[in-house]
Protein backbone atom coordinates (compact mmCIF):
# COMPACT_ATOMS: atom_id res chain seq x y z
CA UNK A 1 0.00 0.00 0.00
CA UNK A 2 1.42 3.56 -1.17
CA UNK A 3 1.36 5.79 1.71
CA UNK A 4 0.20 9.56 0.74
CA UNK A 5 1.04 11.60 3.50
CA UNK A 6 4.71 12.38 4.18
CA UNK A 7 4.11 12.41 8.17
CA UNK A 8 3.60 9.01 7.57
CA UNK A 9 6.18 7.83 5.37
CA UNK A 10 8.34 8.93 7.77
CA UNK A 11 6.75 7.88 10.94
CA UNK A 12 6.62 4.44 9.53
CA UNK A 13 10.55 4.87 8.15
CA UNK A 14 11.27 5.39 11.85
CA UNK A 15 9.44 2.51 13.69
CA UNK A 16 10.94 0.14 10.46
CA UNK A 17 14.27 1.92 11.97
CA UNK A 18 13.88 1.41 15.89
CA UNK A 19 12.45 -2.06 15.20
CA UNK A 20 15.55 -3.06 13.24
CA UNK A 21 18.53 -1.04 15.17
CA UNK A 22 16.52 -2.23 19.05
CA UNK A 23 16.23 -5.32 17.51
CA UNK A 24 19.40 -5.78 16.54
CA UNK A 25 20.87 -4.63 19.62
CA UNK A 26 18.88 -6.87 21.98
CA UNK A 27 20.33 -9.93 19.80
CA UNK A 28 23.96 -8.99 20.08
CA UNK A 29 23.96 -8.16 23.72
CA UNK A 30 21.79 -11.75 24.45
CA UNK A 31 24.65 -13.11 22.22
CA UNK A 32 27.29 -11.23 24.04
CA UNK A 33 25.51 -11.95 28.07
CA UNK A 34 25.18 -15.82 27.19
CA UNK A 35 28.51 -15.92 25.60
CA UNK A 36 30.27 -14.39 29.01
CA UNK A 37 27.62 -16.74 31.41
CA UNK A 38 28.39 -19.94 29.97
CA UNK A 39 32.38 -18.54 30.17
CA UNK A 40 31.78 -17.97 33.62
CA UNK A 41 29.93 -21.30 34.31
CA UNK A 42 32.29 -23.22 32.54
CA UNK A 43 35.28 -21.24 35.33
CA UNK A 44 33.49 -22.30 38.03
CA UNK A 45 32.96 -26.03 37.11
CA UNK A 46 36.65 -25.92 36.54
CA UNK A 47 37.60 -24.75 39.76
CA UNK A 48 35.26 -27.32 41.33
CA UNK A 49 37.21 -29.86 39.42
CA UNK A 50 40.49 -28.87 40.00
CA UNK A 51 39.78 -28.19 43.97
CA UNK A 52 38.46 -32.25 43.71
CA UNK A 53 42.07 -33.29 41.84
CA UNK A 54 43.72 -31.26 45.19
CA UNK A 55 41.95 -32.78 47.51
CA UNK A 56 42.81 -36.24 45.84
CA UNK A 57 46.78 -35.37 45.71
CA UNK A 58 46.67 -34.97 48.99
CA UNK A 59 45.44 -38.22 49.76
CA UNK A 60 47.39 -39.79 46.92
CA UNK A 61 50.17 -41.39 49.08
CA UNK A 62 47.56 -42.76 51.74
CA UNK A 63 44.14 -43.20 50.07
CA UNK A 64 41.31 -43.79 51.85
CA UNK A 65 38.63 -43.97 49.24
CA UNK A 66 35.67 -44.12 51.12
CA UNK A 67 37.00 -40.58 53.02
CA UNK A 68 37.29 -39.26 49.65
CA UNK A 69 34.12 -40.63 48.39
CA UNK A 70 32.37 -38.38 50.82
CA UNK A 71 34.66 -35.73 51.29
CA UNK A 72 34.27 -33.46 47.84
CA UNK A 73 30.43 -33.78 47.77
CA UNK A 74 30.54 -32.46 51.42
CA UNK A 75 32.97 -29.55 50.97
CA UNK A 76 32.68 -28.56 47.54
CA UNK A 77 29.61 -29.42 45.65
CA UNK A 78 26.98 -29.38 48.48
CA UNK A 79 23.77 -31.00 48.06
CA UNK A 80 24.31 -30.05 44.31
CA UNK A 81 23.01 -32.77 41.44
CA UNK A 82 26.84 -32.30 40.75
CA UNK A 83 28.40 -35.75 39.66
CA UNK A 84 32.28 -36.17 39.45
CA UNK A 85 34.23 -39.61 38.78
CA UNK A 86 38.16 -39.52 39.11
CA UNK A 87 39.66 -42.40 37.36
CA UNK A 88 43.26 -43.32 38.16
CA UNK A 89 45.81 -45.39 36.90
CA UNK A 90 46.02 -48.98 39.45
CA UNK A 91 42.39 -49.54 39.10
CA UNK A 92 40.94 -47.28 42.05
CA UNK A 93 38.59 -44.77 41.27
CA UNK A 94 36.17 -42.27 42.85
CA UNK A 95 32.65 -41.25 41.92
CA UNK A 96 29.89 -39.77 42.72
CA UNK A 97 28.12 -40.40 39.75
CA UNK A 98 24.41 -42.34 39.49
CA UNK A 99 24.10 -45.82 37.27
CA UNK A 100 22.09 -44.35 35.22
CA UNK A 101 24.33 -41.07 33.85
CA UNK A 102 26.48 -41.71 30.24
CA UNK A 103 29.55 -40.77 30.45
CA UNK A 104 31.03 -38.63 27.31
CA UNK A 105 31.86 -40.81 24.85
CA UNK A 106 36.05 -41.83 24.97
CA UNK A 107 36.56 -39.53 27.79
CA UNK A 108 39.45 -41.27 29.37
CA UNK A 109 40.98 -41.92 25.53
CA UNK A 110 40.34 -37.91 25.02
CA UNK A 111 41.95 -36.70 28.73
CA UNK A 112 44.72 -34.65 28.31
CA UNK A 113 46.55 -31.42 30.85
CA UNK A 114 44.23 -29.36 28.98
CA UNK A 115 40.65 -29.30 30.21
CA UNK A 116 37.56 -30.38 27.87
CA UNK A 117 33.99 -29.29 28.12
CA UNK A 118 31.09 -30.92 26.16
CA UNK A 119 27.32 -30.96 26.69
CA UNK A 120 25.40 -33.80 27.30
CA UNK A 121 21.75 -34.97 27.89
CA UNK A 122 20.82 -37.99 30.12
CA UNK A 123 17.29 -39.18 31.33
CA UNK A 124 16.02 -35.10 29.83
CA UNK A 125 18.43 -33.35 31.37
CA UNK A 126 20.84 -31.14 30.18
CA UNK A 127 24.27 -31.17 31.32
CA UNK A 128 28.00 -29.73 31.32
CA UNK A 129 30.88 -31.95 31.69
CA UNK A 130 34.01 -30.75 31.98
CA UNK A 131 37.17 -33.67 32.09
CA UNK A 132 41.32 -33.18 32.56
CA UNK A 133 44.17 -35.38 33.35
CA UNK A 134 46.29 -34.70 36.40
CA UNK A 135 49.18 -36.50 38.50
CA UNK A 136 48.53 -37.10 41.83
CA UNK A 137 51.73 -35.96 44.15
CA UNK A 138 53.17 -34.50 41.29
CA UNK A 139 53.24 -30.54 40.19
CA UNK A 140 51.53 -31.01 36.95
CA UNK A 141 53.82 -28.22 35.62
CA UNK A 142 56.31 -30.92 35.97
CA UNK A 143 54.81 -34.70 35.82
CA UNK A 144 56.94 -37.15 35.25
CA UNK A 145 54.61 -39.71 32.10
CA UNK A 146 55.61 -42.83 34.16
CA UNK A 147 53.59 -41.30 37.22
CA UNK A 148 50.44 -42.77 37.65
CA UNK A 149 47.77 -40.32 36.11
CA UNK A 150 44.25 -39.71 37.15
CA UNK A 151 41.46 -38.62 34.97
CA UNK A 152 38.74 -36.49 36.61
CA UNK A 153 35.03 -35.71 35.39
CA UNK A 154 32.22 -33.55 36.52
CA UNK A 155 29.14 -33.02 35.17
CA UNK A 156 27.05 -30.28 36.51
CA UNK A 157 23.47 -29.88 35.41
CA UNK A 158 22.66 -26.73 33.18
CA UNK A 159 19.51 -25.95 34.05
CA UNK A 160 20.50 -23.05 36.65
CA UNK A 161 22.47 -21.61 33.52
CA UNK A 162 19.06 -22.21 31.29
CA UNK A 163 17.43 -20.74 33.75
CA UNK A 164 19.34 -17.22 34.39
CA UNK A 165 19.89 -17.09 30.28
CA UNK A 166 15.62 -17.40 30.25
CA UNK A 167 15.14 -14.29 32.38
CA UNK A 168 17.99 -12.53 30.82
CA UNK A 169 16.21 -13.34 27.53
CA UNK A 170 12.92 -11.93 29.00
CA UNK A 171 14.34 -9.09 29.89
CA UNK A 172 15.47 -8.10 26.70
CA UNK A 173 12.74 -8.89 24.91
CA UNK A 174 10.43 -6.67 27.08
CA UNK A 175 12.08 -4.01 27.74
CA UNK A 176 13.18 -3.04 24.02
CA UNK A 177 10.05 -4.19 23.00
CA UNK A 178 8.02 -1.61 25.81
CA UNK A 179 10.47 0.96 24.00
CA UNK A 180 9.27 0.18 20.40
CA UNK A 181 5.63 0.42 21.31
CA UNK A 182 7.03 3.94 23.01
CA UNK A 183 8.15 5.18 20.32
CA UNK A 184 6.10 3.52 17.28
CA UNK A 185 3.11 5.63 19.89
CA UNK A 186 5.04 8.82 20.03
CA UNK A 187 6.37 9.02 16.39
CA UNK A 188 3.49 10.26 14.49
CA UNK A 189 3.02 13.22 16.82
CA UNK A 190 6.39 14.10 17.06
CA UNK A 191 6.59 13.90 13.15
CA UNK A 192 3.67 16.07 12.53
CA UNK A 193 5.12 18.37 15.16
CA UNK A 194 8.56 18.68 13.37
CA UNK A 195 6.60 19.26 10.22
CA UNK A 196 4.94 21.80 11.25
CA UNK A 197 6.60 24.18 9.68
CA UNK A 198 6.31 22.86 5.88
CA UNK A 199 2.57 22.93 6.89
CA UNK A 200 2.96 26.78 7.73
CA UNK A 201 4.79 27.18 4.50
CA UNK A 202 1.82 26.09 2.70
CA UNK A 203 -0.60 28.29 4.07
CA UNK A 204 2.07 31.57 3.14
CA UNK A 205 1.59 30.00 -0.61
CA UNK A 206 -1.67 29.97 -0.22
CA UNK A 207 -2.10 33.67 -1.16
CA UNK A 208 0.63 33.55 -4.00
CA UNK A 209 -0.77 33.45 -7.62
CA UNK A 210 -0.75 35.13 -10.85
CA UNK A 211 -3.84 37.96 -8.84
CA UNK A 212 -0.24 38.70 -6.55
CA UNK A 213 2.89 37.84 -8.56
CA UNK A 214 5.22 40.89 -7.05
CA UNK A 215 4.53 38.67 -3.40
CA UNK A 216 7.74 36.55 -2.09
CA UNK A 217 8.01 34.41 0.21
CA UNK A 218 9.86 35.46 3.37
CA UNK A 219 13.09 33.49 4.42
CA UNK A 220 12.42 31.15 6.98
CA UNK A 221 14.35 29.78 10.41
CA UNK A 222 14.31 25.96 8.86
CA UNK A 223 17.44 24.95 6.68
CA UNK A 224 15.88 22.46 5.04
CA UNK A 225 13.23 24.87 3.83
CA UNK A 226 15.42 27.39 2.77
CA UNK A 227 16.40 25.91 -0.56
CA UNK A 228 12.56 25.38 -1.21
CA UNK A 229 11.73 28.70 -0.06
CA UNK A 230 14.33 30.34 -2.79
CA UNK A 231 13.74 27.99 -5.78
CA UNK A 232 9.98 28.92 -4.81
CA UNK A 233 10.41 32.62 -5.15
CA UNK A 234 12.67 31.91 -8.65
CA UNK A 235 10.15 30.72 -9.87
CA UNK A 236 7.45 33.84 -8.33
CA UNK A 237 10.10 35.94 -10.13
CA UNK A 238 9.84 33.91 -13.59
CA UNK A 239 6.27 33.58 -14.00
CA UNK A 240 5.99 37.47 -12.90
CA UNK A 241 8.61 37.60 -16.08
CA UNK A 242 6.65 35.63 -18.46
CA UNK A 243 3.37 37.71 -17.16
CA UNK A 244 5.09 40.62 -18.02
CA UNK A 245 5.95 39.77 -21.40
CA UNK A 246 2.46 38.08 -22.08
CA UNK A 247 0.97 41.76 -21.35
CA UNK A 248 3.65 43.27 -23.59
CA UNK A 249 3.21 40.69 -26.24
CA UNK A 250 -1.07 41.29 -25.88
CA UNK A 251 -0.81 44.79 -26.38
CA UNK A 252 1.59 44.74 -29.05
CA UNK A 253 -0.91 42.50 -30.70
CA UNK A 254 -3.92 44.37 -29.78
CA UNK A 255 -2.31 47.17 -30.86
CA UNK A 256 -1.24 46.05 -34.61
CA UNK A 257 -4.50 44.37 -35.22
CA UNK A 258 -6.10 47.31 -34.09
CA UNK A 259 -4.07 49.73 -36.21
CA UNK A 260 -4.81 47.54 -39.25
CA UNK A 261 -8.27 47.20 -38.51
CA UNK A 262 -8.49 51.33 -37.91
CA UNK A 263 -6.48 51.91 -41.76
CA UNK A 264 -8.82 49.58 -43.26
CA UNK A 265 -11.82 51.45 -41.63
CA UNK A 266 -10.59 54.86 -42.24
CA UNK A 267 -9.42 53.92 -45.75
CA UNK A 268 -13.33 52.76 -46.48
CA UNK A 269 -14.84 55.42 -44.47
CA UNK A 270 -12.93 58.01 -46.38
CA UNK A 271 -13.51 56.51 -49.69
CA UNK A 272 -17.17 56.33 -48.99
CA UNK A 273 -17.83 59.67 -47.28
CA UNK A 274 -15.14 61.26 -49.89
CA UNK A 275 -14.18 59.31 -52.99
CA UNK A 276 -10.93 59.93 -54.32
CA UNK A 277 -9.74 60.02 -58.19
CA UNK A 278 -7.94 57.14 -57.52
CA UNK A 279 -8.73 53.81 -59.35
CA UNK A 280 -10.66 51.81 -57.95
CA UNK A 281 -8.08 48.60 -58.40
CA UNK A 282 -5.74 50.67 -56.66
CA UNK A 283 -7.73 50.82 -53.92
CA UNK A 284 -8.72 47.58 -53.56
CA UNK A 285 -4.81 46.63 -53.71
CA UNK A 286 -3.97 48.62 -50.35
CA UNK A 287 -7.20 47.34 -49.01
CA UNK A 288 -5.69 43.74 -49.44
CA UNK A 289 -1.98 44.75 -48.08
CA UNK A 290 -3.33 45.67 -45.34
CA UNK A 291 -5.48 42.80 -44.84
CA UNK A 292 -2.68 40.57 -45.72
CA UNK A 293 -0.42 42.13 -42.88
CA UNK A 294 -3.50 41.20 -40.37
CA UNK A 295 -3.88 37.70 -41.70
CA UNK A 296 -0.08 37.15 -41.57
CA UNK A 297 -0.10 38.34 -38.05
CA UNK A 298 -2.77 35.82 -37.13
CA UNK A 299 -1.33 32.82 -39.59
CA UNK A 300 1.87 33.24 -37.68
CA UNK A 301 0.79 33.23 -34.34
CA UNK A 302 -1.83 30.34 -35.11
CA UNK A 303 1.09 28.14 -37.10
CA UNK A 304 3.73 28.91 -33.73
CA UNK A 305 0.64 27.27 -31.46
CA UNK A 306 0.41 24.24 -33.58
CA UNK A 307 4.44 24.00 -33.91
CA UNK A 308 4.67 24.26 -30.05
CA UNK A 309 1.98 21.59 -29.45
CA UNK A 310 3.60 19.45 -31.46
CA UNK A 311 0.32 19.59 -34.13
CA UNK A 312 2.12 20.40 -37.08
CA UNK A 313 2.75 17.71 -39.60
CA UNK A 314 6.09 17.56 -40.98
CA UNK A 315 7.02 16.25 -44.84
CA UNK A 316 10.11 14.32 -44.21
CA UNK A 317 11.68 14.53 -48.14
CA UNK A 318 15.16 15.13 -49.22
CA UNK A 319 15.22 19.30 -50.55
CA UNK A 320 17.46 21.19 -52.65
CA UNK A 321 18.86 23.25 -49.75
CA UNK A 322 20.53 25.81 -52.27
CA UNK A 323 17.13 26.18 -53.74
CA UNK A 324 15.59 26.85 -50.63
CA UNK A 325 17.96 29.41 -49.62
CA UNK A 326 17.68 31.31 -53.06
CA UNK A 327 13.25 31.06 -52.35
CA UNK A 328 13.96 32.74 -49.16
CA UNK A 329 16.44 35.50 -50.35
CA UNK A 330 14.35 36.43 -52.76
CA UNK A 331 11.41 36.83 -50.28
CA UNK A 332 13.38 39.23 -48.83
CA UNK A 333 14.92 41.13 -51.65
CA UNK A 334 12.47 43.79 -51.05
CA UNK A 335 13.29 44.28 -47.25
CA UNK A 336 16.64 44.18 -47.99
CA UNK A 337 16.75 46.67 -50.80
CA UNK A 338 14.66 49.43 -49.29
CA UNK A 339 17.60 49.55 -46.16
CA UNK A 340 19.86 48.76 -48.80
CA UNK A 341 21.35 45.71 -47.00
CA UNK A 342 23.87 43.45 -48.93
CA UNK A 343 23.51 39.81 -48.24
CA UNK A 344 26.70 37.76 -49.12
CA UNK A 345 26.45 34.35 -50.01
CA UNK A 346 29.27 31.72 -49.30
CA UNK A 347 27.47 28.17 -50.57
CA UNK A 348 29.40 24.98 -50.13
CA UNK A 349 31.49 23.31 -52.97
CA UNK A 350 29.00 21.32 -53.69
CA UNK A 351 25.16 21.53 -53.93
CA UNK A 352 24.25 19.58 -50.72
CA UNK A 353 20.09 18.48 -50.47
CA UNK A 354 18.75 18.53 -46.67
CA UNK A 355 16.12 15.56 -45.18
CA UNK A 356 13.03 17.34 -43.83
CA UNK A 357 10.09 19.25 -44.67
CA UNK A 358 11.09 22.41 -47.23
CA UNK A 359 8.21 24.41 -46.24
CA UNK A 360 9.20 24.36 -42.35
CA UNK A 361 13.08 25.24 -42.91
CA UNK A 362 11.42 28.21 -45.21
CA UNK A 363 9.53 29.49 -41.90
CA UNK A 364 13.11 29.10 -39.53
CA UNK A 365 15.17 30.61 -42.88
CA UNK A 366 12.96 33.12 -43.43
CA UNK A 367 12.50 34.78 -40.27
CA UNK A 368 16.25 34.42 -39.69
CA UNK A 369 16.68 36.65 -42.74
CA UNK A 370 13.68 38.67 -42.09
CA UNK A 371 15.10 39.61 -38.23
CA UNK A 372 18.91 40.16 -39.89
CA UNK A 373 17.46 42.50 -42.35
CA UNK A 374 15.20 44.28 -40.24
CA UNK A 375 17.34 45.06 -37.43
CA UNK A 376 20.54 45.31 -39.27
CA UNK A 377 22.12 48.62 -39.77
CA UNK A 378 21.06 50.71 -42.52
CA UNK A 379 23.39 50.03 -45.28
CA UNK A 380 25.42 47.18 -43.49
CA UNK A 381 26.05 43.48 -45.24
CA UNK A 382 24.37 40.34 -43.68
CA UNK A 383 26.63 36.74 -43.90
CA UNK A 384 25.23 33.49 -44.86
CA UNK A 385 27.11 30.34 -45.24
CA UNK A 386 26.38 26.70 -45.45
CA UNK A 387 27.90 23.33 -45.30
CA UNK A 388 27.11 19.75 -44.17
CA UNK A 389 27.53 20.88 -40.27
CA UNK A 390 24.97 23.77 -40.40
CA UNK A 391 24.49 27.25 -41.44
CA UNK A 392 25.34 30.32 -39.99
CA UNK A 393 23.66 34.07 -40.67
CA UNK A 394 25.67 37.10 -38.90
CA UNK A 395 24.56 40.57 -39.21
CA UNK A 396 25.87 43.54 -37.33
CA UNK A 397 24.13 44.82 -34.07
CA UNK A 398 25.49 47.73 -32.09
CA UNK A 399 21.94 48.12 -30.07
CA UNK A 400 22.03 44.29 -28.87
CA UNK A 401 23.57 43.18 -25.73
CA UNK A 402 24.03 39.54 -23.98
CA UNK A 403 20.96 39.77 -22.37
CA UNK A 404 19.09 40.62 -24.89
CA UNK A 405 20.64 37.63 -27.09
CA UNK A 406 18.93 35.54 -23.92
CA UNK A 407 15.52 36.35 -24.50
CA UNK A 408 15.42 35.11 -28.36
CA UNK A 409 12.64 32.32 -29.18
CA UNK A 410 10.62 34.32 -26.89
CA UNK A 411 7.38 34.46 -28.20
CA UNK A 412 6.48 37.87 -25.80
CA UNK A 413 9.33 39.43 -26.62
CA UNK A 414 10.57 42.17 -29.32
CA UNK A 415 14.05 44.79 -28.81
CA UNK A 416 12.09 47.70 -30.47
CA UNK A 417 9.80 48.48 -32.83
CA UNK A 418 11.27 48.05 -37.00
CA UNK A 419 9.78 48.19 -40.58
CA UNK A 420 9.77 44.49 -40.73
CA UNK A 421 7.04 44.29 -43.45
CA UNK A 422 4.88 41.89 -41.24
CA UNK A 423 7.26 40.41 -38.78
CA UNK A 424 3.77 39.29 -36.33
CA UNK A 425 4.80 41.59 -32.95
CA UNK A 426 7.61 39.21 -32.49
CA UNK A 427 6.80 35.89 -33.41
CA UNK A 428 9.66 35.63 -36.07
CA UNK A 429 12.52 33.77 -33.97
CA UNK A 430 9.83 32.17 -32.06
CA UNK A 431 8.43 30.60 -34.99
CA UNK A 432 12.04 29.72 -36.16
CA UNK A 433 12.89 28.60 -32.61
CA UNK A 434 9.72 25.86 -33.00
CA UNK A 435 10.02 25.29 -36.53
CA UNK A 436 13.54 24.61 -35.69
CA UNK A 437 12.81 21.53 -33.13
CA UNK A 438 10.17 20.33 -34.89
CA UNK A 439 12.65 19.37 -37.79
CA UNK A 440 15.19 18.10 -35.37
CA UNK A 441 17.95 21.28 -35.77
CA UNK A 442 19.18 23.43 -33.37
CA UNK A 443 19.15 26.87 -33.28
CA UNK A 444 21.52 28.83 -30.86
CA UNK A 445 22.07 32.69 -31.13
CA UNK A 446 25.91 34.25 -30.38
CA UNK A 447 27.00 38.06 -30.20
CA UNK A 448 30.37 38.71 -30.37
CA UNK A 449 33.01 40.98 -29.28
CA UNK A 450 32.40 43.44 -32.19
CA UNK A 451 29.33 43.60 -31.74
CA UNK A 452 28.35 40.99 -34.36
CA UNK A 453 25.16 38.90 -33.98
CA UNK A 454 25.28 35.06 -35.41
CA UNK A 455 22.39 33.09 -35.81
CA UNK A 456 23.54 29.47 -36.27
CA UNK A 457 21.42 26.37 -37.49
CA UNK A 458 22.98 23.10 -36.88
CA UNK A 459 21.87 20.09 -38.21
CA UNK A 460 22.99 16.15 -38.09
CA UNK A 461 25.82 14.72 -40.74
CA UNK A 462 23.39 12.15 -41.51
CA UNK A 463 20.81 14.14 -42.71
CA UNK A 464 22.75 15.90 -45.30
CA UNK A 465 22.94 14.64 -48.65
CA UNK A 466 24.82 15.39 -51.46
CA UNK A 467 23.59 16.16 -54.95
CA UNK A 468 24.48 14.62 -58.23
Amino acid sequence: MKLRSLSSRIALMLAMAVTLILGGSALLIDHLIDAELASRFDDTMLSQARAIAALVEVNARQPDLEDLQRMPSRLLLGDTDAAYRVQCAGGYHIDRVPATLHYPAQWLEQAGERPRYANLESSGRELRAVWFRFHPGQDNDHADADQPACTLLLLQPASELDEILFTLDAILLIIPLLALVAVIGLTPALVRRGLRPLADLGERMRGIGPAAPEQRLPAGEVRELAPLVERFNEVLERMQEGMQRERRFAGALAHETRTRLAELRALVDVEIRHPSDRPRTEVLAEIGVIGGELEDTVTGLLLLTRLEAGIESIQWQAFDLDAAIDKQLAAVAELTGRRRIAIERVPPARPLQLVGDVSVFGIVLGNLLRNAAAYAPRGSRIHLAWDEAGLRLDNDAPELAAADVAQFGSRYWRKSARDTGGAHAGLGLSLAAASATALGLELRFELGAEKRLAAILAWPKERVVESD
